[in-house]
């Protein structure tokens, strides 16, 4: 991590339908799921509008051999959409392995008001989105440091 944090994090967890989380340093966090389109427009929208001030978080497409792979493609074209926009924009670009994320877990999404029942892509871009500001402890809001923190050092002993 090199100078101040990011004033946007938009972290994505593609696939057909797509999972986003953001936060926003003046306006806090905000969570969904949507169709390629949509999500493409977010992604287009919030690195416009953060540039260099954003912090993007694409989760990397991982081949499992013994899993069939028909809806990859829906996840490799997201990555995309997302890649262009950051390159074009200035922002910064983290590709996590999926796995990454799981030092955030849902208690924690609970514990700090960023899990959101019933959105299962929502939940797992807010995810990447912890775990990324966890990784990078500059990142890390205070309020959300403070009430996390205790919980991540117990879960990477």
């Amino acid at each position: 991590m090199a100078g101040p944090p990011p004033l946007i994090f938009l972290a994505i967890d593609p696939s057909r339908l797509t999972g986003l989380a953001w936060w926003h340093q003046d306006h806090g966090f905000h969570a969904d799921q949507c169709p390629f389109e949509q999500a493409g427009d977010w992604i287009e929208d919030t690195a416009r509008i953060g540039g260099r001030g954003c912090r993007m978080i694409c989760e990397r497409y991982v081949p499992l051999p013994d899993l069939p792979q028909d809806d990859a493609h829906f996840a490799m074209e997201m990555i995309g959409v997302a890649r262009r926009a950051a390159l074009k924009n200035g922002c910064t670009f983290a590709e996590p392995r999926p796995g990454d994320r799981l030092i955030a877990t849902p208690a924690m999404l609970r514990k700090i008001g960023w899990w959101m029942p019933g959105l299962k892509d929502a939940n797992a871009a807010s995810q990447h989105l912890l775990a990324d500001m966890l990784a990078n402890r500059g990142y890390l809001p205070a309020a959300v440091g403070e009430a996390v923190l205790s919980d991540a050092v117990r879960t990477v002993e």
